[in-house]
C-alpha cells in the first residue's frame, strides 16, 4: 500500500497537457507542481501563456472489503489558474481546464475525478487574473 498524492498530481499534469485543445483553450499554459514553482521562482510569471499551479491539500484513505484489505484514496487538489493578459484570456484558460476535468470524470486508473468547487480571486490582485479550482481524484489501491 502506498499513498496516491504524487501519482495523482503527475496524472493531472499529463491529462491537462495531452487533452488541451488549442482551438478552444488557446496556447497551453505552463502547468507546474506548487513546490517546483517555489524552487525556481516566478521568473517570467507566464505572462504570455498563463500558469496553472497544482497543490495537494488532503488525502483521505477509507478501508473497505473483508478485513480492510482494500483502500479508497481520495486526493484533494487545488488548481491555481493565473494569467496576466486580459479577462478574456483568463476565462478561456478556466473554461478549458473545467472542460478537460468534466470530460475525464471516469479517467482510466481512477474511480472518479470531480470538480468540487471554484473560487475567483482576481479582485485581490492588480495586473493578474486568478481562479482556484478544487478537485477530488479518487483511486483504489494505488
Amino acid at each position: 500500500m502506498a499513498i496516491a498524492t504524487y501519482d495523482v498530481i503527475d496524472d493531472v499534469i499529463s491529462m491537462l497537457k495531452t487533452k488541451w485543445n488549442s482551438s478552444s483553450g488557446g496556447q497551453i499554459p505552463r502547468i507546474e507542481r506548487i513546490w517546483d514553482e517555489k524552487t525556481i521562482g516566478f521568473g517570467d510569471m507566464g505572462i504570455k501563456k498563463g500558469i496553472i499551479l497544482i497543490e495537494p491539500t488532503n488525502e483521505s484513505i477509507k478501508y473497505f472489503s473483508l478485513g480492510g484489505t482494500n483502500h479508497l484514496h481520495g486526493v484533494d487538489l487545488t488548481l491555481d489558474i493565473r494569467s496576466y493578459q486580459s479577462l478574456d484570456r483568463h476565462a478561456e484558460l478556466v473554461k478549458e481546464v473545467v472542460r478537460i476535468i468534466k470530460d475525464q470524470i471516469t479517467r482510466t486508473g481512477s474511480v472518479d475525478l470531480r470538480i468540487v468547487g471554484t473560487e475567483p480571486l482576481s479582485r485581490l490582485y492588480r495586473n493578474m487574473f486568478r481562479h482556484m479550482v478544487r478537485i477530488t481524484y479518487r483511486k483504489i489501491d494505488p
